[in-house]
């Protein structure tokens, strides 16, 4: 009956569900790929099923990434079929559709009159805002690259779908129903996204050159929010507290708040030194708190991280590596080091990896290695080579190579298509 009236996300659900056959999972993303670019753009389709199954399908994206992303040709496929469907606000008697086309029919998908959104196409709405914002908006990184003058950003190509009090709204509608369990986690997830999309609109710094500075103190403004968000999370649901993907996301939202703290064009006046070292002491507590959470995940919930979780973890290895080379008045990099170190960090991750990957190798891969970890794994490798390549006062003679198999197009961790390289050429495995 489910496959019959929702056949393609019945199709994208057994996908990400499939990550114990990496290959079937591989190429059954590539047809989804095939199937929602046909149907979609070729036949002209409009229907909640395929906004619904391309949602999960972008949402697990890494596990079919191929060799060219596809990833903004997706979301923003996402974000014109919700608008065709009439999902993404209300209609109402002053709507301009209306009172250009009076009683006649709408243009194909367009609702006519204003009602109530099902509570399945309220989900697909505040999925497309999720998605949207966690792969678009934030988070981003004011990071030079090195042997380049380009500064790298992750998942902030195209823009975002803003949150409004329409979608608010609905999401308390939702809420009343009471009809699932887990729509109180798709809330929470909903609003700590949200808090992150106002913390980039409080902190406007498109270009690290020339960035909006808020006209009361910086340092006022990040206090601020910071409190506003822990209050916030407090005031989550009792069987939410333990969420561990749910905390995952919390503190890389503290991460992101205090992440300003690492851009000189924020602290320009000498006045602001100590508030400075006070924001950069609470990103290193945040970045702290992110991977203790991250590293706390169960092997096999690491293999169902959805693309915004490993997504998160890529910023917050960007953000902790700039931090931990950052020189400025009165912060010591040794200090760092004694608190939280980068390369024990990095050390801790790969032993990290490496257990999930023999958990698969016992449990479903009869001794094989996962393509995805194995992947993710060598690139996290390849960090611990570049950041025990940059200590001071290394001679050419001590500089450890970098392994052939890998071939990341920038050759630096810090590069724009740090996360995508990451996961292309995974060759499915032969069983």
């Amino acid at each position: 009956m489910f496959y019959a009236e929702r056949p393609f996300l019945f199709k994208a659900m057994v996908m990400v569900a499939s990550y114990r056959n990496r290959p079937f999972q591989h190429q059954m993303g590539t047809k989804l790929t095939e199937e929602v670019g046909k149907r979609l753009l070729v036949d002209g389709e409009r229907s909640l099923d395929l906004l619904q199954g391309l949602l999960i399908h972008i949402a697990w994206y890494h596990v079919h990434l191929g060799e060219v992303s596809q990833m903004t040709n997706l979301l923003q496929l996402a974000i014109a079929l919700l608008a065709d469907l009439g999902l993404n606000k209300p209609s109402h008697g002053t709507d301009r559709r209306k009172l250009m086309f009076g009683s006649s029919k709408l243009t194909q998908g367009a609702v006519a009159e204003s009602r109530p959104l099902r509570n399945d196409e309220t989900r697909a709405l505040l999925g497309c805002f999720f998605v949207s914002s966690m792969f678009v908006l934030p988070f981003h990184v004011h990071i030079t690259c090195p042997n380049s003058n380009r500064v790298s950003a992750i998942f902030r190509r195209i823009p975002a779908l803003g949150y409004t009090n329409y979608m608010e709204r609905q999401l308390q509608s939702l809420l009343d129903s009471r009809e699932y369990e887990c729509d109180v986690l798709l809330a929470e997830m909903t609003h700590v996204q949200q808090f992150a999309e106002r913390v980039f609109e409080a902190m406007r710094y498109d270009e690290a050159e020339d960035p909006t500075i808020p006209h009361a103190p910086i340092a006022l403004h990040l206090k601020a929010l910071r409190k506003e968000f822990q209050c916030q999370s407090m005031t989550s649901p009792n069987e939410l507290q333990n969420d561990k993907l749910l905390n995952v996301q919390k503190c890389a939202v503290e991460v992101f708040i205090h992440e300003n703290g690492i851009n000189d064009s924020f602290w320009n006046p000498p006045s602001t030194t100590n508030e400075r070292i006070d924001v950069m002491w609470n990103l290193l507590q945040s970045i702290k708190c992110f991977f203790e959470s991250f590293l706390d995940l169960s092997p096999e919930t690491v293999f169902q991280i959805p693309y915004s979780g490993w997504g998160q973890s890529t910023y917050v290895i960007l953000i902790f590596s700039r931090l931990s080379q950052l020189e400025c008045p009165g912060w010591d990099p040794q200090m760092v080091r004694d608190t939280y170190d980068f390369s024990g960090m990095i050390e801790a991750l790969i032993q990290f990896l490496e257990k999930c990957m023999n958990y698969a190798a016992l449990h479903w891969l009869s001794g094989q290695q996962d393509p995805v970890i194995t992947r993710a794994l060598s690139k996290v490798k390849f960090i611990q080579t570049w950041w025990q390549n940059t200590r001071p006062g290394l001679s050419p003679s001590q500089m450890q190579p970098f392994s052939p198999s890998l071939s990341f197009s920038k050759g630096s961790v810090l590069g724009d298509d740090f996360w995508d390289e990451l996961m292309r050429n995974c060759e499915p495995l032969e069983f």
